[in-house]
């Protein structure tokens, strides 16, 4: 049988980012989908392909260089791009595929003799990262002299993770010819230590929830830790079953401002992820790499590597799991009071950034969280109504009377039961109280299932009980 974990304080659902901010978005979207479209298309000549390129990189450039000012440069045909960020004059080359086009690339550059400028190379191969004996050789030739960026830094860029210019000058601050987007991002400052809790068993006396039920439930503390500064943002809770004489066990994924920690059974806390910006639940794939949101983009973590899948979100976009646990975001708002349609939309992740596949979504409402419930049906909750999409027959979240009334004031955070019901959790506005609600799709109705003495609400999750 199983339980449900809370975790205890809301944090901003998708409905309410700011309108001002729709053209950048926009403008951003486009660009991830242009830069898509170049990296599969193999149908243009070379020289094609680096105008493009320059193109999509100068665009990017413009959004923080100084006036947005950014010059075209001929190194012996290869193009370049002049900027000036902060202060400091800049030379970009590009180079895309084998070696030999990075060692053309810095030959031009070094003739062309511009010490005044900062030079980096920006070097797209095919693969995410280049080969480590091809990026030995790019280190050995640019030694003293540049800093070259890879793939992983273009997609960074592109999908909002961190811009351009930035990544080129943290380069150069580290002092090495290539250093690897991880140890440009993640070398953040967060606490020495991830949060520590406690396991409720080896409390002295025991801590208990009050609670009135409408059905036969209990609740009980789990894990217990000491408040934080910065409130965690996402719950994730794994469970596993023993078996082969290996005891069944639960741990806790914590999203939090500078990353991801986990917990586990005897309340120890490890970071899994050190990534200032990181908010939501995240997501641990069948490899064990680890997803999350940061910022306006989503990344994957990986034996120490770190790549982007998606981006050019708005504020407060939302990761959940879809069909097979494949990755989904929930980004924008359906609100429009009454100006322009909205720009609520759920997303399937590609394998790597530019593939993801938006569905913008007809509901006019202020959709605060999304659950998977089969096919490719989602119930997307919003305050005063709630709704469920079919994106396999439609984006139109029906008529009016189709919506099903919302039970909570802030239905921030979901859970299917795989029955045909949704749980919610939510605070009821007094500061003392948080309901769980079940929503009963078909029924169209909802009925409150516990009401317990807690302020805040973090997450919903659930745990396996282990027997």
């Amino acid at each position: 049988m199983g339980h449900n974990a809370l975790m205890l304080t809301p944090h901003p659902g998708v409905g309410t980012g700011e309108r001002e901010n729709t053209n950048s978005v926009d403008e951003a979207r486009a660009l991830l989908a242009d830069y898509g479209q170049w990296a599969t298309d193999d149908t243009v000549t070379d020289a094609e392909k680096y105008a493009a390129l320059a193109e999509l990189v100068a665009a990017l450039l413009s959004q923080v260089s100084a006036d947005g000012a950014v010059q075209r440069v001929d190194l012996e045909g290869l193009p370049g791009l002049g900027f000036e960020y902060e202060g400091r004059d800049y030379l970009l080359s590009l180079a895309i595929g084998a070696k030999d086009a990075m060692g053309r690339a810095v030959l031009s550059a070094r003739r062309s003799g511009l010490e005044s400028e900062r030079w980096a190379l920006l070097w797209w191969t095919a693969t995410v990262t280049p080969d480590d004996e091809d990026l030995d050789r790019v280190e050995d030739a640019v030694r003293g002299f540049g800093v070259v960026l890879d793939r992983t830094h273009l997609d960074a860029a592109v999908a909002g993770l961190r811009s351009l210019p930035e990544l080129i000058r943290d380069t150069f601050r580290q002092r090495q010819p290539h250093v690897e987007l991880a140890q440009l991002l993640c070398t953040a400052s967060p606490p020495d230590h991830a949060w520590p809790m406690t396991p409720a068993a080896r409390l002295s006396p025991t801590v208990r929830v009050e609670m009135q039920a409408q059905a036969p439930l209990a609740a009980e503390v789990l894990f217990m830790g000491r408040a934080l500064a910065d409130a965690p943002s996402g719950l994730t809770v794994l469970s596993w079953p023993g078996g082969n004489g290996r005891p069944g066990g639960t741990s806790l994924l914590i999203t939090g401002a500078h990353g991801v920690s986990s917990i586990g059974m005897r309340g120890a806390a490890l970071w899994r992820l050190k990534l200032s910006g990181c908010h939501g639940a995240a997501l641990l794939q069948p490899d064990d790499a680890l997803l999350v949101m940061c910022g306006s983009a989503l990344v994957r973590w990986h034996e120490g590597a770190l790549t982007v899948l998606a981006g050019a979100f708005e504020e407060g976009a939302q990761l959940l799991a879809g069909p097979g646990g494949e990755p989904w975001v929930l980004s924008g708002s359906g609100v429009t009071f009454g100006a322009g349609d909205g720009t609520l939309a759920l997303t399937r992740v590609g394998g790597e950034l530019g593939n993801q596949l938006r569905y913008p979504i007809a509901f006019e409402a202020a959709v605060r969280s999304a659950v998977w419930l089969e096919g490719r049906r989602f119930f997307l909750a919003a305050g005063g109504s709630s709704a469920v999409v079919d994106l396999g027959r439609s984006t139109d979240a029906g008529r009016r009377e189709d919506w099903i009334p919302t039970a909570g004031h802030y239905p921030a955070h979901l859970l299917a039961d795989g029955r045909g019901s949704v749980l919610s959790a939510s605070p009821d506005g007094s500061g003392n109280h948080v309901l769980l609600h079940r929503t009963l799709i078909a029924d169209r109705s909802a009925e409150t299932m516990a009401d317990l003495r807690l302020s805040q609400v973090f997450g919903l999750g659930s745990v396996r009980r282990i027997m």
